[in-house]
């Protein structure tokens, strides 16, 4: 927000982020768990971040074209000229 993305927006990257970390973590600490012997970390456990990163980026870069999906309908911005009642 403190770099001029809209409010809205920050939440979809914000969930879209969320989302898909959730979505891939459990199997990129299956990976880690497994270890590689004299390896920090095993070339399948590399290979899944870096794809998992990728997925994050694709999701937080992708532009939907509603702009909205059902669980945020809820949302609502601020009225134009709201901040002009603050003192």
């Amino acid at each position: 927000k403190s770099i001029g993305f809209h409010p809205f927006n920050v939440e979809q990257k914000t969930s879209a982020f969320c989302k898909t970390e959730f979505e891939t973590s459990e199997s990129l600490y299956q990976e880690w768990e497994k270890g590689s012997d004299g390896e920090r970390y095993s070339h399948d456990y590399l290979t899944l971040f870096l794809q998992m990163e990728q997925a994050i980026k694709d999701a937080m870069q992708h532009d939907r074209l509603d702009k909205h999906n059902s669980s945020e309908r809820g949302w609502t911005p601020p009225p134009k000229g709201y901040e002009d009642n603050f003192s």
